[in-house]
């Protein structure tokens, strides 16, 4: 009895703690690990979330993401969420950290190629006091905005486009406490990026009768659009209806088929 008892804590303790190695994990992209899903020559985000152990509570940090720039163009910058801002913080907090900012983008220092930019943030230096990073489930903190290569040959694919950041003042990817004392172990992952090919209906990388066809068939329900479906909105309103079929049978009319 006494060996069943001790196997069902050692089992609830694994389960509670999101690693064995780690104290943070940090996801760029998509936590179920899903591909993000941009368009070439266009505004794009890769959001940033963590999950922390019931333990760990995240102070100071840095963050740096580093993208290729055979694919991303520009950095343009980002937003932060809870609890670097917050409009609603609990009595006698202030709203989010005394120094919270995106990073300047800069060369990859390791890495040519890449280019870096992330997170810096310390929680409190000198004001009033604010919440700490602390989420027990996968929580969305901040999204980085990039604008992608105005490249058409890469509809349709998939690639490998981020890497762990490195730039200055504080190098590669630091979480610690308040005081600095402890510092967090951390584990990362990155979404791969698929650049979409609007109208390329059946997925065969060219535009033409058939993929009229085959949005067709699925606005009457008769066939489903291959992963990622978006390549069904022609007109970039968001959605597939009727108005996207006909945009593609007008682009047919007016440029004719193409192959890429």
């Amino acid at each position: 009895m006494r060996i069943f008892f001790l196997l069902v804590v050692f089992a609830v303790m694994f389960e509670t703690s999101i690693s064995t190695g780690s104290d943070v994990k940090i996801w760029f992209g998509q936590p179920d690990g899903s591909p993000l899903i941009f368009k070439v020559d266009s505004r794009e985000s890769a959001p940033i979330w963590v999950q922390t152990n019931p333990d760990v509570y995240v102070a100071a940090l840095h963050i740096p993401l580093s993208s290729s720039d055979k694919y991303i163009s520009k950095r343009l910058g980002g937003d932060l969420f809870k609890p670097f801002v917050n409009d609603n913080p609990p009595e006698g907090f202030d709203k989010g950290w005394d120094c919270a900012y995106i990073t300047k983008a800069v060369p990859h220092r390791d890495k040519q190629g890449y280019t870096s930019q992330g997170i810096l943030g310390f929680s409190d230096l000198g004001r009033g006091p604010n919440i700490p990073l602390h989420c027990e489930k996968q929580c969305l903190i901040a999204e980085l905005y990039v604008q992608t290569a105005a490249d058409d040959s890469l509809k349709g694919h998939t690639y490998d486009v981020f890497i762990e950041g490195f730039d200055n003042p504080s190098k590669g990817i630091s979480l610690s406490d308040t005081l600095g004392v402890r510092t967090f172990r951390y584990e990362v992952y990155f979404s791969r990026v698929h650049f979409l090919y609007p109208g390329d209906i059946n997925n065969d990388f060219k535009i033409d009768s058939s993929d009229h066809e085959s949005l067709k068939l699925y606005l009457d329900g008769k066939m489903e659009i291959p992963w990622p479906t978006q390549r069904g909105d022609c007109n970039d309103d968001n959605k597939i209806d009727e108005q996207d079929l006909q945009y593609l049978e007008k682009y047919l009319d007016e440029i004719g088929e193409t192959t890429r």
